[in-house]
C-alpha cells in the first residue's frame, strides 16, 4: 500500500465523515476476525497480514501496536492483540487495510471479495450497527498481452467504512456515476471525478469543487460532442447547459441547481477565478458538491439518452 493511502483510513478522516456513533461489540469484531479467517488462508495468509500490522505500525508511528504486553510478541501476536483491544476507530482501519491490500487477489476472485463486502455488511445487520462498508468500484480498460489488445480490469476505489445514514448516497449517486462514467469516451469526465472524490478523502476540499465542475462541463462537452450539437471547448458550465438542458425535457428552472456546481467552483474552491482571499470550505461542503455533481451527471445523461440524435 502508498504511503499516502495509509493515512486515508478510517480514523484519520473528518470528524463528520467518519462520526463514530453505536460502539462496536464484542460479537462484532470476533464475527470479523472469523469471516477473515475464512476468506484469507493458505501459504499466502501469513505474508498478507504482515504487510496490514506494517500498515498499522505506520499509521500509529511505533514498533509494537499493543504496547502493554510485557513479553515479546510475534508479528501476528501483536497485531492479534492490538485489533482485540483498540478503539472502533481504530479497528475499522484494520477493515479498511484489509480491502485496500495490493495482495487480496492472491484470495479469490473479484466475486468472492464482493461477497466478502456483502458478509461484512450482513454482520453490520446482525447486531444493528449504523455502518456500512462500500463496495470495489472497477472499471474497464484496453491493454496489451503479447502485443494483442485484451480488456484489463482496474479497481479505482475500494471498500470504505461509512455512517449507514450516507450508505443511500453512496449506493444511489456515487456508484452509479462511477459507473456510468467508465465508458471510454466519459474517461476525462471519470478522471476529474475520481480525482474530487480523491481530494475529499484527502481533505483538499477546495481541490474537490474545482474537479466536481471541471468533471460536470466534461460530460456536458461529451454529451454535445455525441449529440452533435455546436459547442466551443473553451464553453463555460454557464454556456453548456444553455445548449444541453433545452435539449431535454426539462424546465427551465432547472438551471439554477444544476449550475450551483460552477458556482461552488467559482465562488468558494481553489481554482484560478474564486477570489483573492485563501477560502477554506469545510467537508460537508464538498460532499456537496460531490453528491450534486454525481446527480446532475445522472440527470443530464438519462434526459438525453431520450433526446434526439440531433
Amino acid at each position: 500500500m502508498k504511503l499516502d493511502s495509509i493515512f486515508r483510513v478510517f480514523s484519520r478522516r473528518s470528524p463528520d465523515e467518519r462520526a463514530v456513533g453505536k460502539p462496536l461489540t464484542k460479537e462484532f469484531r470476533s464475527r470479523f476476525a472469523l469471516l477473515c479467517q475464512d476468506a484469507i488462508k493458505g501459504d499466502d495468509a501469513t505474508t498478507f497480514l504482515g504487510a496490514i500490522h506494517r500498515n498499522l505500525q505506520m499509521l500509529h508511528g511505533r514498533q509494537r501496536l499493543y504496547a502493554q504486553s510485557l513479553k515479546i510478541l510475534s508479528d501476528l501476536d501483536d497485531l492479534s492483540e492490538f485489533v482485540n483491544r483498540c478503539s472502533d476507530n481504530h479497528f475499522f482501519d484494520f477493515v479498511e487495510f484489509i480491502f485496500g491490500s495490493e495482495h487480496l487477489w492472491r484470495f479469490g476472485s473479484d466475486a468472492n471479495h464482493n461477497r466478502f463486502v456483502e458478509d461484512v455488511n450482513r454482520l453490520f445487520e446482525v447486531d444493528d450497527l449504523p455502518y456500512a462498508l462500500t463496495g470495489f468500484v472497477r472499471q474497464e480498460g484496453v491493454g496489451s498481452f503479447h502485443g494483442s489488445p485484451t480488456k484489463t480490469i482496474e479497481t479505482t476505489a475500494y471498500p470504505r467504512v461509512i455512517l449507514r445514514d450516507s450508505q443511500v448516497e453512496h449506493a444511489e449517486i456515487i456508484e452509479p456515476t462511477l459507473t456510468l462514467l467508465t465508458g471510454a469516451d466519459f474517461k476525462s469526465a471519470n478522471d476529474e471525478f475520481l480525482a474530487a472524490l480523491t481530494d475529499y478523502r484527502k481533505g483538499d476540499y477546495g481541490d474537490c469543487l474545482t474537479k466536481c465542475a471541471s468533471s460536470f462541463e466534461s460530460v456536458m462537452k461529451i454529451i454535445c460532442d455525441r449529440k452533435k450539437w455546436p459547442f466551443k471547448q473553451t464553453d463555460t458550465a454557464s454556456d453548456l447547459l444553455k445548449i444541453v438542458r433545452p435539449n431535454t425535457n426539462l424546465d427551465s428552472f432547472f438551471d439554477q441547481p444544476l449550475m450551483i456546481i460552477a458556482t461552488l467552483r467559482n465562488r468558494i474552491s481553489t481554482a484560478h477565478g474564486a477570489g483573492t482571499q485563501v477560502k477554506a470550505p469545510p467537508s460537508h461542503l464538498a460532499r456537496y458538491a460531490i453528491n450534486a455533481t454525481g446527480a446532475a451527471i445522472l440527470l443530464l445523461v438519462d434526459e438525453t439518452s431520450y433526446a434526439g440524435n440531433g
